[in-house]
């Protein structure tokens, strides 16, 4: 399927732009991701580990840490042996990953990627290249849609928490300004909430969240953190940071991601699609995104609205794999088995896909059509 996609997109650049020379830069960030996605898809990170440019992205990491002391140039040493382990983590969280789309100007190039990682959830990690280098794809950051930042913040994050654990605060303080300190001096209460989290203790991490300040308790990281927390322990209190979040952040590109299953648990399905066509908006397109949108018609119980977005999708990507299995489930709980039959069918010839009768005996809902002289004319097409 990836091959498919690769061919239209490479078709559509060269078509588009076969007389600019930066639609060449294009092609070669372009050949090598794919290459990436598929090395990726099949368990391989190592090659795109390797494609990070490591000093650029330690800049960013430490963009706001000086490090003329022996101790902090030390330990600037040590996150960069720890830039490929931790950019491993990140892949090991998803199941699924696709390209989207990619932005180009003057100065700057990034590839935007969907992540899936089954009922865990979606994500989108958008890869910013370094420009400067033209033969081929280095990469110098990601940014992360669920958490609203890039992974260099991340990380400048946590070495600032390991600085205040080992002491070493005092030496980044005076360069930040008043709120940064402010900041800076209460990661310790972050480092026990993720401590905490470690732990399972979710009630512990709330009560360290309602010991922070109102600025900080308003910060990015710490309001997420209690979130999460919240949602395990607290759904009032889980609803109630969420519509916080909400007011703090109103344009963040996390905040789709982040409101959805809040507006699901609500039950106000308009405002789940409405922020569904928010993310489409942010990502710049995503066609999956009708899938998205056809489960929150299946949760309203409207099958016709839920096949209708499952059908756009396919019309507008014929290798949407999700919503041909969107649209099999769909017909087997309405009965509708030659039309089972043709989803069946699609899968098998265009995914590769295997089904048997023995397969199918062992999922619930193929019951009935096993039953039926459809799934007897589909089997005799196997003979």
């Amino acid at each position: 399927m990836k091959y498919f996609l690769y061919l239209f997109f490479l078709c559509f650049v060269l078509s588009a732009n076969a007389q600019n020379p930066d639609s060449l830069i294009s092609d070669v960030y372009h050949n090598q991701m794919f290459d990436y996605l598929e090395e990726i898809n099949s368990g391989s990170t190592e090659n795109f580990i390797n494609a990070f440019n490591e000093d650029k992205f330690l800049d960013r990491i430490f963009a706001d840490i000086p490090t003329e002391s022996y101790d902090l140039r030390q330990f600037r040493s040590g996150v960069k042996n720890s830039v490929k382990p931790s950019i491993s983590s990140i892949f090991s969280s998803f199941t699924e990953f696709e390209y989207v789309n990619y932005t180009q100007t003057e100065n700057s190039f990034s590839i935007l990627i969907r992540c899936e990682a089954g009922e865990a959830g979606l994500n989108y990690l958008e890869f910013e290249v370094d420009v400067e280098s033209r033969d081929e794809l280095r990469i110098i950051d990601i940014f992360s849609y669920f958490s609203g930042e890039y992974i260099s913040t991340t990380m400048n994050r946590n070495a600032k928490m390991i600085i205040s654990e080992n002491g070493m605060i005092s030496n980044i303080l005076n360069s930040l300004n008043i709120k940064e300190k402010e900041f800076t001096q209460s990661l310790p209460k972050l480092v026990k909430m993720q401590k905490y989290r470690s732990m399972g203790d979710f009630e512990e991490i709330l009560k360290v969240y309602d010991s922070l300040s109102k600025s900080m308790k308003q910060e990015k990281i710490f309001l997420l953190t209690a979130i999460s927390a919240a949602q395990t322990t607290d759904e009032m209190r889980y609803l109630k940071l969420i519509k916080e979040y909400e007011n703090e952040f109103p344009d963040d590109p996390s905040l789709p991601l982040l409101t959805l299953d809040y507006y699901l648990l609500r039950g106000e399905l308009e405002t789940a699609h409405e922020q569904i066509d928010k993310l489409d908006e942010i990502v710049g397109g995503d066609n999956y995104l009708n899938v998205i949108r056809s489960t929150i018609c299946s949760i309203a119980e409207d099958l016709s609205c839920a096949r209708s977005y499952l059908e756009t999708a396919i019309e507008n990507n014929e290798f949407e794999e999700d919503a041909y299995f969107g649209l099999l489930e769909l017909e087997l709980a309405s009965g509708n088995f030659k039309k089972v039959n043709d989803h069946i069918s699609a899968l098998e010839n265009i995914f590769g896909y295997e089904f048997s009768k023995e397969s199918m005996q062992k999922v619930e809902i193929y019951k009935s059509y096993l039953e039926s002289e459809e799934f007897k004319k589909w089997q005799s097409t196997k003979n």
